[in-house]
C-alpha cells in the first residue's frame, strides 16, 4: 500500500508541474539554454564626436574602419562631415561589424556600421564626406570604399569640391597595434622617395597618405592601386 500511494502522489505533482503544451515547454527550454535574439549585437548611438567617431550608450567609443573624415576644429568640410554622420546615426540603433582589430591605441572600438539597409563607412565615402583610409590588418572593405571614393571624386561631390584633396589625415589614425606617437611626415613633401626610403611598411603609409594617397600617388609607392604603401616592407 505505501508503494501505491507513492506512485500516485508522483502522478498527480507530475501533472500539476509539468507542461501541459508547447508553449510551456519552450519556455523552460529558454530558460535553461537562451537563445540570441534577432537584434543581439545592436547598439544606441548616443554621441556623435566627428564625422567617422561616435560614443554609444554603454559608454565606449566607436572609431569607424577604413575611412577619415575631416575633424571639427576648423578643417574643411568637418561641420558637413560631422552633420551628416549626425543625421545619419544620432540617436539610433545601429549594427557593428569586426574586422580583425578590437580597439586602436586609444581603446576606441574599430567597427564598421549600419543603420538598416545603410552602411555608413561606405555612405560617408561615396557622398563625399570622408577620405579612405584603410591599414592593415582591417582591410575587409577596402576595394569597395576605394571605387567609392573615386565616384565622389568623379563627380565632384562633398570634400572633394571644396577642399585639398592632399589634405594630411589625422593624427589619431594610426595603426590599432601601434604604441608610440609616429612623426609627422611633412618633412617629406616635395622629395622624390620610393619604398627603399622606409624602413616599414607603416612609415611609407604615413607617408602615402601624406601625399594624397590612395586617391593620387605621385612618388608611386602603391604600385597595385590596392590603397596600401611598400607592402613588402615590415
Amino acid at each position: 500500500m505505501p508503494l501505491f500511494f507513492g506512485a500516485l502522489i508522483f502522478f498527480i505533482l507530475g501533472g500539476i508541474l509539468w507542461p501541459k503544451n508547447k508553449e510551456d515547454v519552450e519556455g523552460i527550454q529558454t530558460f535553461l539554454s537562451p537563445t540570441p535574439t534577432a537584434d543581439a549585437g545592436l547598439v544606441k548611438v548616443t554621441k556623435v564626436i566627428d564625422g567617422d567617431t561616435v560614443v554609444l550608450e554603454n559608454g565606449q567609443t566607436v572609431r569607424y574602419i577604413g575611412i577619415d573624415a575631416p575633424e571639427t576644429k576648423g578643417e574643411c568640410f568637418a561641420t558637413e562631415s560631422t552633420n551628416k554622420n549626425k543625421e545619419l546615426v544620432l540617436g539610433k540603433v545601429v549594427k557593428l561589424e569586426k574586422d580583425v582589430s578590437e580597439t586602436d591605441r586609444y581603446k576606441r572600438l574599430l567597427r564598421y556600421v549600419y543603420v538598416n539597409d545603410i552602411f555608413v563607412n561606405d555612405y560617408l565615402v561615396r557622398d563625399g564626406y570622408a577620405r579612405v583610409y584603410t591599414y592593415p590588418p582591417d582591410v575587409k572593405y577596402k576595394d569597395k570604399f576605394l571605387e567609392s571614393e573615386k565616384y565622389a571624386r568623379e563627380n565632384n561631390l562633398g570634400l572633394w569640391s571644396k577642399c585639398n584633396s592632399t589634405t594630411s589625415i589625422r593624427s589619431d589614425v594610426v595603426n590599432p597595434t601601434a604604441t608610440v606617437e609616429s612623426e609627422s611626415t611633412t618633412q617629406f613633401v616635395g622629395e622624390d622617395k620610393d619604398c627603399s626610403d622606409f624602413s616599414t611598411h607603416e612609415e611609407a603609409q604615413q607617408f602615402f597618405v601624406s601625399q594624397g594617397g590612395p586617391s593620387s600617388d605621385p612618388h608611386k609607392l602603391d604600385q597595385d592601386k590596392d590603397g596600401l604603401a611598400c607592402e613588402s616592407l615590415p
